[in-house]
């Protein structure tokens, strides 16, 4: 579970008072999904396929506001990939955004 963390804390940053964060675990044919989906202020679209580089900071990241480093979605898929998942984003501005962890299931023998 450690890997939810990264998506719950920036969901916790994303999302204002009042707003809510929604975390989900269901199983997917061959493997695992893990969803943190929060109503928080999104990201823009042009800025979806770098959230997951190292040191990725968004322009609302940038906003002075924002703590970390940029690292915690990277090391996340990073980890996802050399098992053979995968990070997904989708978000909307001011309507929030579903970050999805896709994680392969045990081999079958």
């Amino acid at each position: 579970m450690l890997a939810l963390s990264p998506f719950v804390s920036n969901a916790l940053e994303a999302t204002p008072p009042g707003g809510a964060i929604h975390v989900g675990i269901q199983p997917v044919p061959g493997g695992v999904e893990l969803q943190v989906r929060d109503t928080g202020r999104g990201i823009p679209r042009e800025e979806l396929p770098i959230v997951c580089d190292r040191f990725a900071r968004t322009r609302a990241s940038l906003d002075g506001k924002a703590v970390g480093t940029g690292l915690g979605l990277a090391i996340v898929r990073s980890i996802a990939l050399l098992h053979g998942g995968d990070v997904t984003l989708a978000s909307e501005l001011g309507q929030g955004t579903t970050v999805q962890l896709l994680l392969p299931g045990p081999a079958q023998a």
